[in-house]
C-alpha cells in the first residue's frame, strides 16, 4: 500500500499543477495562482480563465479574474474547487486516508469513474453520458463487479481482486 500512497500523493501534485485543481488541502491555503494575471497587467493564462469557469462558474470566475481577488481555501471548498479543507497538522493524514480508501476500490472500477469524470470535464453533456454508459455497461464483464454486487445484497465487506 505505500507505493499506492506514494502514487495518490504524485497523482494529487498533478492534478494541482495541471489543472490548478485540488481534493485535499489545509485551511492555510490561499488560492490565487490561476488569477493573479490581472494585478500585473496580463490576463490569467495557461487554461486558467476555461478550467476555472468549468469549475466555480461564470460569475466567481469573473470577479476573481478581474479582481485578482485571493480565494480563502474554505471558499474554495464551498465552490467545488477543492473537495475538503482539513486543519494543516492533519493534511498529510487526511490525504493518506484519501488514498487508502480509493486504493481499496476496484481498480477497473476506480480507473474508468475517474477517466468518465475528465470527459464530463473536456465534452458536452451528451458526449459524456455516452461515454459513461460504455464504461458502465463495460464493468459487467469483471469480477470484481459480480463480487461488490453479490457482497452488497448479501450485506458484507467484498474482497475485489482485480479481475
Amino acid at each position: 500500500q505505500p507505493s499506492i500512497i506514494r502514487d495518490m500523493g504524485r497523482t494529487l501534485k498533478r492534478i494541482r499543477d495541471e489543472k490548478g485543481l485540488s481534493i485535499v488541502v489545509s485551511e492555510q491555503v490561499v488560492f490565487s495562482a490561476l488569477i493573479i494575471g490581472v494585478i500585473i497587467g496580463i490576463m490569467p493564462g495557461a487554461g486558467g480563465t476555461q478550467r476555472l469557469a468549468r469549475v466555480i462558474g461564470k460569475s466567481k470566475t469573473m470577479e476573481l479574474c478581474l479582481t485578482g481577488r485571493m480565494m480563502e481555501a474554505e471558499e474554495a471548498e464551498r465552490c467545488g474547487l477543492v473537495s475538503r479543507v482539513v486543519p494543516a497538522d492533519d493534511l498529510m493524514d487526511a490525504a493518506r486516508e484519501l488514498a487508502r480508501t480509493i486504493a481499496s476500490m476496484p481498480l477497473a472500477a476506480a480507473m474508468l469513474t475517474k477517466e468518465a469524470i475528465e470527459v464530463a470535464y473536456e465534452t458536452p453533456l451528451s458526449q459524456g453520458i455516452q461515454f459513461e454508459r460504455r464504461m458502465f455497461q463495460s464493468l459487467f464483464s469483471t469480477d470484481d463487479q459480480k463480487e461488490g454486487m453479490a457482497a452488497y445484497v448479501e450485506k458484507r465487506s467484498a474482497h475485489f481482486k482485480d479481475k
